[in-house]
C-alpha cells in the first residue's frame, strides 16, 4: 500500500465521521443491541438520537438520504418507536426486523438507480469529430460529456 492510498483511505474514513454516516450508524446499532437485549429504556433512548442525529444530517450522506426518500422506511421508524414506547418487546423486536428488510431493499434500489444514472452519464457523451486549428486543419476526435439541464 502506497503512501497515497493510505492518506486517501484516511480521508474516506475522515468524510465518513464528519458527514454523519458514522454515528447514525452507531446509533442504529445501539438500537439494535438495545431491543436484542429486551431493554427497552435504553432502546428509546439510541432511537430517540437516531432520529435526532438522522435529521440533522439530511441529504448529508447516504442513511440520512435513504430515510428522507422513502415513506415506507419512516413508517417503519414510526412503528418501532411505538413498539418501543409500549414497552413490547416482541413488537420491538418485529418493528425493528421489518424495518431493517425495508432498509435492505431500499439500500438496493438505491444501489440500482445509481447504477443506471451512472451508466446513463457515460453513455451520454458524444463522440464528434472536432476541428481543431492546432492540427494543421485536420480533424479530430474529442469526447465530450453530455450534461443533463435542469
Amino acid at each position: 500500500m502506497t503512501v497515497s492510498n493510505i492518506s486517501s483511505t484516511a480521508n474516506a474514513c475522515q468524510n465518513s465521521a464528519t458527514d454523519g454516516f458514522g454515528q447514525l450508524f452507531k446509533d442504529f446499532k445501539g438500537i439494535g443491541s438495545a431491543i436484542q437485549s429486551g431493554d427497552l429504556s435504553s432502546a428509546q433512548s439510541a432511537l430517540t438520537t437516531f432520529q435526532s442525529d438522522l435529521q440533522s444530517n439530511t441529504g448529508k450522506n447516504p442513511l440520512s438520504q435513504l430515510f428522507s426518500n422513502n415513506d415506507s422506511l419512516n413508517k417503519d421508524l414510526a412503528a418501532l418507536q411505538t413498539a418501543v414506547q409500549s414497552n413490547d418487546p416482541a413488537a420491538a423486536k418485529d418493528a425493528l426486523k421489518t424495518l431493517m428488510q425495508d432498509m435492505k431493499s431500499a439500500m438496493k434500489t438505491q444501489f440500482q438507480i445509481m447504477i443506471v444514472a451512472t451508466l446513463l452519464r457515460v453513455t451520454s457523451s458524444v463522440t464528434y469529430a472536432a476541428y481543431s486549428p492546432h492540427t494543421s486543419g485536420r480533424m479530430k476526435n474529442s469526447r465530450i460529456p453530455c450534461i443533463p439541464s435542469g
